[in-house]
């Protein structure tokens, strides 16, 4: 990194989820409702757009919501949203 301000990560999760529903055509109420089909996890679609907005969940259902929108995490991508957030 080029600069010496360690990142945001509730900026980085938050861009990161939002990016991942975004390109899966992804609803809060739709993820909602993929979690419990597919995990058994119980989140309202408000939880979730609190938990998204703030950019605080736990890994757990970090991991899911990668799951229930086809998402890869490259550290590549990583980097590009830690910068990017750093730009703001």
């Amino acid at each position: 990194m080029t600069t010496d301000t360690p990142p945001a990560f509730d900026s980085v999760i938050k861009r990161l989820v939002r990016t991942m529903m975004a390109q899966s055509g992804m609803t809060y109420a739709e993820l909602s409702k993929q979690l419990y089909l597919q995990f058994g996890t119980t989140q309202l679609d408000n939880n979730l757009r609190s938990k998204v907005n703030k950019g605080k969940m736990s890994a757990d259902l970090f991991i899911q919501i990668l799951s229930v929108c086809k998402f890869s995490v490259s550290p590549e991508i990583v980097k590009q949203v830690i910068e990017a957030t750093q730009s703001q």
